[in-house]
């Protein structure tokens, strides 16, 4: 019995490393992430049994994203989309049961030390990609103003944004349940104060509102459960300040600010002025996207014939979008709507159900940092690249231990 205590905390050693060296290849090599999925895969398989017993609804959750993407792979066998397609459902398997599964048999320390090396990586890369803005400061301005973004190391501005983000909430969590030792919560603290400085100023709008929605979410949770409304009044009164000073002292920031409110002239305008603006773009998109759903309502049209799908509909519709600016649904539970149908949009809606499970416990933050990333789901497709499946997978499993060990403390 021992042994086999001591045996799983070892697994959940080597999957906290694998994890951390999978997390920094999001920036160097994609074929590196690839392997550490491949090898935690295979060390959740050998502990499927656990996974199972504990994690009954997740494993069906996520079993129904695979029958799904299995069931169009059998409609069009030879198409490259389909397969690519199941191969990212089933890294995202595999990733999210080890994430909740070895998280949670992992010790303190083990979960400090992920949080503390991988809050450093998003650190290095802000401190990284702050610089760059700094030294063209007001090409990157001009950029912005423009629906355009500041280079993060090559990775999306959106995934990175959303990184900080759940970097931020890890840090919390650690600081207030975890009580680690007075140099590791001082070195926290600074790594997340300047980790939050730089999101105001790289973050895309996604990220921004993700993050601000999560926090506001678990603050409201948190007063109506425990009638804490002084909290509430603080916590709003930090977020509006946050929010006023970002715009005050970031000229980045405020351009964003100025970016949205003439991409909103621009959506209650109409015409020709919707070309080239994110957000009317987007709003284009998601009519298209519930076009095509109302069309084929079942089982959507699959992974293989989205493109073409949107494309023909764009032109059917007649819209006043450039060829260019035709873009795809940017919002996860269309892009599912689209590719599967009705049934997509219900297993989306199903795994995010067993996620917020915690709800019933009243665990607030956890329920706040889930919340994020659903409200970041609406505003970027995140299930359909292997970037966002691996740190999504990896921050929801750290976040389930975190924030939902310490229920009775709440």
């Amino acid at each position: 019995m021992l042994d086999s205590v001591k045996f799983s905390r070892n697994s959940s050693f080597i999957f906290i490393v694998l994890s951390i060296v999978g997390f920094t290849a999001l920036w160097y090599s994609s074929f590196v992430t690839s392997l550490i999925t491949g090898l935690i895969g295979l060390l959740t398989i050998f502990w499927f049994n656990d996974v199972w017993k504990q994690n009954k609804l997740l494993v069906i959750a996520l079993g129904l994203f695979l029958i799904i993407t299995f069931l169009d792979l059998l409609r069009t066998p030879t198409s490259s989309a389909a397969h690519a397609k199941l191969g990212l459902i089933v890294g995202l398997f595999f990733l999210s049961l080890g994430s909740y599964y070895f998280f949670r048999q992992s010790r303190k320390r083990e979960i400090i030390f992920f949080v503390f090396v991988s809050s450093l990586v998003v650190l290095f890369i802000n401190v990284i990609s702050v610089g760059n803005y700094l030294l063209n400061k007001n090409y990157f301005d001009e950029l912005l103003l423009q629906s355009k973004s500041i280079p993060v190391m090559g990775m999306h501005h959106i995934h990175f944004g959303i990184i900080n983000a759940s970097a931020l909430f890890l840090i919390a969590g650690v600081i207030f349940f975890y009580t680690p030792e007075t140099w590791i919560r001082k070195s926290l603290i600074g790594i997340g104060l300047l980790n939050l400085l730089a999101f105001h100023i790289l973050s895309s709008r996604t990220g921004l509102i993700a993050f601000y929605s999560g926090v506001s979410i678990a603050l409201l949770i948190y007063a109506f459960r425990t009638g804490a409304y002084k909290i509430l009044f603080i916590g709003f009164l930090t977020v509006v300040l946050s929010l006023f000073a970002a715009g005050y002292l970031s000229t980045s920031f405020k351009n964003k600010i100025y970016n949205s409110i003439e991409d909103f002239e621009s959506i209650q305008q109409g015409g020709k002025d919707i070309n080239f603006k994110s957000m009317a773009m987007r709003l284009e998109a998601g009519k298209m996207c519930l076009a095509i759903i109302k069309q084929n309502p079942a089982l959507g049209v699959g992974a293989d014939a989205q493109d073409l799908a949107m494309q023909t509909m764009y032109e059917s519709q007649q819209t006043l979008l450039l060829p260019i600016n035709r873009v795809g649904p940017h919002n996860q539970f269309l892009e599912f709507g689209v590719k599967y149908g009705v049934l997509g949009i219900a297993v989306l809606l199903f795994y995010f159900l067993v996620i917020l499970k915690p709800i019933q416990e009243k665990n607030y933050l956890f329920i706040g940092f889930a919340c994020m990333i659903l409200v970041s789901m609406l505003f970027e497709s995140l299930f359909e690249r292997q970037v966002s499946i691996y740190f999504i997978s990896l921050f929801l499993g750290a976040a389930n231990s975190i924030f939902n060990s310490h229920i009775s403390e709440i």
